[in-house]
Parts: C-alpha cells; structure tokens; sequence
C-alpha cells in the first residue's frame, strides 16, 4: 500500500494527518514574505509540519483508505499500523528515515525531527509566480 499517496490526500482535504502511535502532520499556510537573498517576493504557500505525539490515535487515514480501496477498516488499520511499526524501526535502526514525498526523519534520543521535502514549500501557492 503507497500510505503516502493518502496521507498526501487527507492532507489536500483536512489540512491534517493523525499517524497512529507516530505523530500528526499539518499544513499551515505562510503568508507572502520577501526573500532578503534574492529580493523576490515570494506567494503564499504552505509549510508541512511534523509533532510527534504517541498518544494521538485517530481513524480518519484508516477510513479513508478503507473507502478509497473498499477494505474493511480493520483491514485499513492493520495496514496502516504495520506501515507506521516499519518507520519506527527504521528509526531504531538507522536514525533517519526518508519518505519519498514528504520528507525526512531523523531520530536522537527518542526525539522525531521532521524535515519536508522542497515540493512542499510550494504546495498549493495559489498559482501565483515569484515576483
């Protein structure tokens, strides 16, 4: 299953993904700013952020998955937390873990850092060009 892909699409529709027992992932918009290296205005955008919290458990990627595939919830769920079990002891292992797509972790004394890949700076800017 490409979690991505519906983590992406809950993201395009709530503005906000619940990873069960890993964390949450918003978008939060950023306002029309000038860039001071380059003296451009830059448009409106979005930022994805990362905060790593155990204890949020929700079904919403769970339901949507299991609508969008037509499984059972369960089904979805399992696969879901499967997934996320596979990241964590990626962490474990390596300290980092990139997700094509979304961007990078990194882990240092059970702390998840987050780093987004470059594509989402410009996630959903309105269509309006650098000036």
């Amino acid at each position: 299953m490409n979690l991505v892909k519906y983590i992406i699409l809950l993201l395009d529709e709530a503005g906000q993904v619940t990873l069960p027992s890993f964390g949450k992932f918003e978008l939060k918009l950023v306002s029309v700013k000038k860039d001071e290296e380059t003296n451009q205005i830059l448009p409106p955008s979005y930022s994805l952020n990362f905060n790593q919290q155990h204890n949020l458990n929700d079904d919403n990627l769970a339901n949507l998955i299991a609508d969008l595939e037509s499984i059972d919830v369960e089904k979805a769920k399992e696969s879901v937390y499967q997934i996320i079990s596979e990241w964590k002891n990626s962490l474990k292992t390596n300290q980092n873990l990139t997700v094509e797509n979304l961007g990078t972790f990194t882990s240092v004394k059970e702390k998840i850092n987050f780093q987004n890949v470059d594509s989402f700076a410009t996630y959903k800017n309105f269509g309006l060009p650098t000036l």
